[in-house]
């Protein structure tokens, strides 16, 4: 239960949908009547449908395009957060902060550990790769296939430098 109010937090920030604030709200108060609160599992649903517009399939969320480093820790910090949660917390790390949602949904900050995080896994999460994108609450095809797209760019400039290098 303390994981799944922690996971809607995260989620509260990224979130535009007034009326699904509301209902996140109404999740979050201990003082609710229990038979009008949704459960977690119909918020959860609910949060990612609304954010995420052109969502990836399971079989592409385990292709490079969704890939990135990130430290042990970083990645357990944020476990199966949405997007804009990951997305804070490696902000967070790189600037040596935690940024946190308190239980009335304000958005917090405290000193916190320092992450080397990887360039391109920074551009990952600013999306650097998308330029037309104006969506920052989550990942979509267009922004995988962008990055992709980078992969096999530099690879190939790397590719062609390594055999003009061997053949000298």
């Amino acid at each position: 239960e303390k994981e799944q109010k922690e996971w809607i937090k995260a989620a509260y920030i990224g979130v535009s949908n007034e009326e699904l604030k509301g209902k996140i709200k109404s999740f979050l108060k201990p003082e609710s009547d229990e038979e009008a609160k949704p459960t977690f599992e119909e918020l959860q649903n609910e949060i990612a449908n609304s954010i995420e517009d052109s969502k990836l399939n399971d079989e592409d969320k385990n292709k490079i395009w969704n890939f990135c480093l990130l430290d042990e820790s970083t990645n357990k910090s944020y476990g199966n957060s949405i997007f804009s949660a990951k997305r804070r917390a490696i902000i967070g790390k790189d600037q040596g902060k935690k940024i946190w949602v308190d239980d009335v949904l304000n958005i917090k900050e405290d000193s916190g550990e320092v992450a080397f995080i990887p360039q391109c896994t920074k551009n990952v999460f600013m999306k650097y790769y998308n330029a037309s994108t104006n969506n920052l609450q989550g990942w979509d095809k267009e922004d995988a296939e962008a990055y992709k797209a980078n992969i096999e760019h530099v690879l190939k400039e790397f590719l062609v430098k390594t055999e003009n290098n061997e053949e000298q």
